[in-house]
């Protein structure tokens, strides 16, 4: 019998399974990002005039169409 504990002849032997856990954790981190950046997001939604229906932009103070204040 081996003076490590039993672990064999590295003293930090017993800590062998810590590598193929940690490649495994960051595999799947990077999976997790990988999906992540590949999914789309969602596109702002547009608002619609009061006063006669037209589509808007977010960003328009005014409608082009009628001229109503948003």
């Amino acid at each position: 019998m081996g003076g490590y504990g039993g672990f064999g002849f590295m003293p930090f032997g017993g800590f062998m399974f810590l590598g193929p856990i940690l490649f495994i954790g960051l595999v799947v981190l990077g999976v997790v990002w990988l999906v992540r950046a590949l999914t789309p997001t969602q596109p702002v939604a547009a608002t619609t005039c009061t006063h006669c229906g037209k589509t808007l932009q977010p960003n328009w103070k005014a409608c082009p169409y009628c001229g109503e204040k948003v």
